[in-house]
């Protein structure tokens, strides 16, 4: 029994220091985000204006799809420039009539996809292959779902980014459309704008690559040719940010080109689209983790890549309840024996906290700095205890159904307009 105990406080020991170096490894990017959000970079005019196409995957979004396509319109950028194509993607209910009207335009195309394969990465492939029979010549595709709505000076913050940067995958700033609707909206308003300084804007501030998240990135023709977007994972966006990485195409993130989403108002919606993304992180995972350590010793992009490593195995927020979890049960089961060799259990508990308070600190000055006011981010806080129930519950889902790659039922429907 001495020997089993024994090697439980190996266990232990190396599970401390492997979980104190990846929260502290967190903690450190957020705060290059701090910092980031009070210098960020500001690009000047330019006159070297490139074109741009939109894709629009569209499922089900009567309701939603115009005005998506209106703020494409309402952009301050030259209209010769700008493009759309938009696929309605196995629609039953009046999408199609929504977006008939708009076939008039010379700068659109409307394709209409009937299929089994159901889901937003097929669709994609779908439209690709059109672009290429097309033999298409846009600079970049921006990729959109049908609820955004794109801040009108989207197009001219990203083209001055591409002009002085070079960079030929960028991810935008994603917001909420819809923060006020209830207590979870406005908890998730608050972690998407700490994630948009703490990590995007950190990993950036840290020369790394970002990743693209969902919607409102966009990618170069050359590197659209050169990487084909055939994906396979319902988390298409994850897919492709490390195939990017594998061929050494780093991704840049522009912070004032706003894209806004609209986000799931009910717990259960939103923990079957949490579930859904943790599916896809896990296939890419157990997909693309080899791929990616073996691609480290090409000498480039080294330290991306290791970023890369590090979120793939350990989600930020899972990282936190293993770490809440574990050590107590492990104490509880096993006693003072059983515990780390290095740490004692009050000390990680002490550690924890201290991390924790530096964290939640960083993410409040974020947030007033963003514009949020004092009872917004209270109120987020405090739901956010509740709200991590979710991704505990859509990580272990997640982790057993991922070798299911199907959308099934995790789409979010829209069931009203949501201005902005």
């Amino acid at each position: 029994m001495k020997n089993i105990i024994f090697i439980i406080s190996i266990l232990n020991t190396f599970v401390d220091i492997m979980i104190t170096f990846f929260l502290v490894y967190f903690t450190l990017i957020g705060l290059a985000g701090v910092v980031a959000v009070f210098k960020k970079r500001k690009y000047n005019e330019t006159d070297d204006f490139k074109s741009f196409k939109f894709i629009i995957c569209a499922n089900n979004e009567e309701l939603v799809i115009e005005d998506c396509i209106e703020s494409i319109f309402a952009q301050k950028y030259i209209p010769s420039k700008t493009s759309i194509l938009i696929i309605n993607d196995n629609s039953i209910d009046n999408t199609e009539l929504k977006i008939k009207k708009y076939s008039k335009f010379e700068n659109i195309d409307i394709l209409s996809r009937v299929s089994k394969n159901e889901g937003k990465q097929y669709a994609l492939k779908y439209a690709f292959d059109f672009l290429k029979r097309k033999e298409d010549q846009s600079d970049f595709y921006v990729f959109l779902d049908a609820d955004n709505i794109l801040d009108s000076n989207y197009l001219k913050n990203l083209n001055k980014q591409i002009h002085f940067s070079s960079d030929v995958a960028i991810q935008s700033n994603v917001q909420v459309k819809n923060p006020d609707d209830n207590l979870l909206t406005n908890t998730i308003k608050y972690l998407v704008v700490t994630s948009a300084g703490m990590y995007f804007l950190g990993r950036k501030q840290l020369g790394l690559s970002t990743t693209l998240y969902g919607n409102g990135f966009a990618i170069s023709r050359n590197v659209i040719e050169r990487i084909p977007f055939k994906m396979e994972s319902v988390t298409e966006d994850l897919e492709y940010s490390v195939l990017l990485l594998l061929n050494d195409v780093k991704i840049g993130y522009c912070h004032d080109s706003i894209t806004y989403d609209e986000k799931p108002t009910n717990a259960r919606v939103s923990t079957i689209q949490r579930e859904r993304w943790m599916r896809g992180h896990f296939w890419v995972t157990k997909n693309y983790i080899y791929r990616i350590f073996k691609s480290i010793f090409n000498l480039k992009l080294v330290w991306s890549k290791i970023d890369y490593l590090i979120y793939l195995v350990f989600p930020f927020r899972t990282l936190v309840l293993v770490y809440l979890l574990y050590n107590p049960i492990s104490a509880l089961i096993f006693g003072p024996e059983g515990s780390s060799l290095i740490f004692k259990f009050e000390y990680t508990i002490i550690f924890f906290l201290i991390v924790s308070l530096v964290y939640n600190l960083m993410e409040i000055i974020i947030a007033l700095k963003s514009g949020l006011n004092i009872w917004q981010i209270t109120k987020a806080i405090l739901y956010n205890q509740v709200h991590s129930i979710d991704w505990f519950i859509a990580t272990q889902f997640g982790f057993f159904r991922s070798g299911n790659q199907l959308w099934g039922n995790s789409k979010t429907h829209h069931f009203r307009n949501v201005k902005k």
